[in-house]
């Protein structure tokens, strides 16, 4: 079974975050959003938050762009996580993660 993805937020910096996992072939299931002023954004269908029940076995990236807000959401949510990483990102080694 494939493991189902969604995005949470349907706005810029969810833009920049379909842009990295199309970069990793990830495909996104699913946009999530609390107040969705479209119904889909590159491609991705954009659903209303409230509507949505997680499967077991989804992951799940914030695409807030605003720290506090994501925050505030993944404290709420109670799903697996996932990472957006582009596969031609630099780390300085002076850098902590």
């Amino acid at each position: 079974m494939e493991t189902k993805l969604y995005l949470y937020g349907a706005s810029g910096h969810c833009k920049v975050v379909i842009d990295i996992l199309k970069s990793n072939q990830e495909v996104v299931t699913a946009i999530l959003d609390d107040n969705p002023k479209t119904e889909v954004l590159l491609d991705v269908s954009v659903i209303p938050s409230r509507e949505f029940v997680f499967e077991k076995g989804s992951k799940l990236i914030v695409s807030i762009g605003d720290n506090a807000i994501r925050k505030k959401i993944v404290q709420r949510l109670r799903v697996g996580f996932h990472l957006a990483i582009h596969p031609k990102t630099i780390i300085s080694s002076f850098s902590s993660i």
